[in-house]
């Protein structure tokens, strides 16, 4: 965490008036400097994704890939169900035309009963919420407690 983010973080929880107070100068700081590195990093991607569709398809897919591997490699749900899926992926990328068809769709009823082990890492590291249950019942499951707008 940089010091950029610990400023970001007391700005947020100072009381309203005190950061409209200070907003009047933080105006003039460029946004590339408020927002630090990632959100000069995920600039010079979208720039570059301007530019170059292909780069956007390679990357979404090698970006996928990870986060396919990450969950199989670390939730014991994920590892049954996305494993057999992921053996022979190489350089960051599924094996097969047909990979991304093969992943299984997540429904209500797969999240509330595998909610614990569909995590990849120990859930007592994350938070439990529920939604709101505008549609019926409220689902459980649970989220990254460092889940900030970056």
């Amino acid at each position: 965490m940089t010091v950029l983010d610990v400023a970001r973080g007391t700005y947020a929880r100072l009381p309203s008036s005190t950061r409209a107070y200070l907003g009047r100068f933080l105006q003039y700081v460029p946004t590339s400097m408020k927002f630090g590195n990632t959100y000069r990093h995920w600039r010079e991607l979208l720039e570059r994704a301007k530019a170059d569709p292909a780069f956007v398809k390679d990357y979404r897919e090698r970006v996928l890939t990870e986060l396919l591997q990450q969950a199989a490699s670390g939730s014991s749900y994920y590892a049954r169900t996305l494993g057999p899926i992921m053996q022979g992926a190489t350089d960051g990328y599924l094996p097969g035309s047909d990979a991304w068809q093969r992943i299984p769709v997540l429904t209500r009823q797969t999240v509330a009963e595998h909610r614990d082990a569909m995590c990849a890492v120990p859930p007592d590291r994350l938070d439990s919420v529920s939604t709101d249950g505008s549609s019926g019942e409220p689902l459980a499951f649970r989220l990254d407690r460092n889940r900030s707008p970056i």
